[in-house]
């Protein structure tokens, strides 16, 4: 019987930079090579913990690399780039990983080729993992939205890690950190205070307690089960069709369309709103409730009888 690939991930070392795996040091910000060895170290792991024979794909992985990312970054106070583009630049990064693989076992490539190549990747890797929004070499001048701005007492240690990086997070003044604080609370509210968005903070919930042990995330999902009343199905449809892409509205749409074609009995009777079981394993908010196991018939006819047909709209 041939040895299982997870128990093979389980070796603790990458050959390409000759150190072993291991997850991000979290006083300084992490460099590519600190995002790939966490990568492979999180693959491992997941891999080691699967009771499923198919392997983890990595967009899970790099899911999870990212929250890791979020709560570092966090903790510097610098604004950073939407979740979703991170996970790209960590996909990107693995990608570039793989491709130098493949050069160094091609054994038609000749060796100061290899060499070369392994040589400006292991330079390029060793730069800071950037995922600072703003991106202005002069502050002074910097064009960025105010929320995106960085703090002044952050701008020299960005500038540390993106370059000699000597500098580590440390603590930051009770008063300097409770008004950074309620300024990023305040930001937050007027940017997603519409009732559309209460799904998407309850996915946000989900999605960013999955880095936590086992043992605690059965105490986070209970007490989200419990509260997610943005999980019903009527607000899970309002977010699908308040979506920033075409194609998700028109799913929507489309859903409400078929419901109005089917004959949903007791049309006039009152709407029992009674939670239905999230899926915690959800990669995306849209799939956090399975609205075929709820009446979204009598849903739609009687709260989206008014809306336009007009995914564009």
């Amino acid at each position: 019987m041939s040895l299982s690939k997870f128990v093979l991930r389980a070796v603790n070392h990458c050959p390409l930079f000759n150190e072993n795996l291991k997850e991000f040091d979290e006083v300084k910000l992490p460099t590519k090579k600190d995002v790939l060895l966490c990568c492979l170290e999180v693959w491992r792991q997941v891999g080691l913990e699967s009771k499923r024979n198919k392997e983890t794909a990595f967009c899970t992985v790099a899911q999870q690399v990212a929250i890791k990312l979020n709560i570092i970054w966090d903790k510097a106070f610098i604004p950073i780039v939407t979740h979703n583009s991170v996970i790209q630049l960590i996909t990107r990064c693995y990608d570039d990983y793989i491709s130098i693989k493949k050069t160094l076992n091609c054994k038609t490539t000749v060796r100061k080729t290899k060499d070369d190549k392994l040589t400006s990747f292991i330079e390029q890797t060793s730069k800071l993992f950037d995922i600072a929004f703003c991106k202005c070499a002069d502050f002074s001048g910097c064009t960025c939205p105010k929320e995106k701005k960085f703090p002044v007492l952050e701008r020299q240690f960005l500038l540390d890690q993106r370059g000699p990086r000597i500098g580590r997070i440390g603590s930051v003044d009770l008063p300097v950190t409770e008004g950074m604080i309620k300024r990023a609370e305040r930001s937050w509210t007027v940017k997603q205070s519409s009732i559309s968005d209460g799904s998407r903070h309850v996915f946000q919930t989900i999605y960013r307690s999955r880095y936590l042990p086992r043992k605690y995330q059965a105490l986070v999902d209970s007490s989200i089960q419990t509260n997610a009343y943005f999980g019903l199905p009527e607000n899970v449809l309002l977010a699908i069709m308040t979506d920033f892409q075409l194609a998700v509205r028109q799913d929507a749409l489309n859903k409400i369309l078929r419901a109005r074609q089917d004959k949903a009995e007791n049309i006039h009777h009152s709407i029992k709103y009674i939670i239905p079981q999230l899926n915690f394993e959800a990669e995306d908010y849209k799939d956090m409730i399975l609205c075929e196991s709820t009446d979204v018939a009598e849903l739609s006819r009687k709260l989206c009888k008014n809306f336009n047909q007009d995914p564009n709209l």
